[in-house]
């Protein structure tokens, strides 16, 4: 398995691996992250390491979450959500056309894309 730093420059072409990294990220940072401070619905995390202090981005608590389990049960529902959009796309679409469908994020960054035949 690559080093994260490594694994994290590396462009992801396939939903499984969005997953794995995300995990491996999860798992990580709470050996990281030494605390946080909230401010209007954000948390702002520190590092300490060999007596300096560095400040990560600001993370909407409301809609992120460091916990690796509410991640993977989050996920399961997000896939959950993905098969019952292919379910409907496939009964309600002619059998010889091929479909894709590109899920967005808000900002619309596409998270996830389906393709049917």
């Amino acid at each position: 398995m690559q080093p994260l730093a490594k694994a994290l420059q590396e462009k992801k072409s396939e939903f499984k691996e969005f997953e794995i990294i995300a995990r491996r990220v999860l798992n990580y940072i709470p050996n990281v992250l030494s605390g946080y401070k909230e401010k209007n619905g954000y948390r702002i995390y520190t590092s300490e390491i060999a007596g300096t202090t560095k400040f990560i981005r600001p993370i909407n608590f409301n809609i992120f979450s460091l916990d690796p389990n509410e991640f993977d049960k989050n996920l399961k529902t997000l896939n959950g959500t993905i098969e019952k959009i292919k379910t409907v796309i496939q009964i309600s679409l002619p059998r010889r056309k091929k479909t894709s469908i590109t899920l967005f994020t808000q900002f619309n960054n596409p998270l996830v894309q389906v393709s049917i035949y």
